[in-house]
């Protein structure tokens, strides 16, 4: 685990991540692959949050 990159960074990555996922469903014609992507991007994001958060409180 990479955790070198500060929480509120990690923070701001998850949020521009969650916009372009929510962009990109808002289209009429969705690409299914490019939206997978996305969504796997913005899962390891969340996942690498709470793991840096879990640390903290350790």
């Amino acid at each position: 685990m990479d955790y070198n990159i500060n929480r509120e960074e990690l923070k701001n990555m998850i949020e521009e991540k969650r916009k372009e996922l929510n962009e990109l469903l808002s289209k009429k014609n969705i690409d299914k692959n490019r939206a997978l992507k996305l969504s796997i991007q913005l899962d390891e994001l969340i996942y690498k949050y709470y793991c840096i958060d879990g640390d903290k409180n350790r």
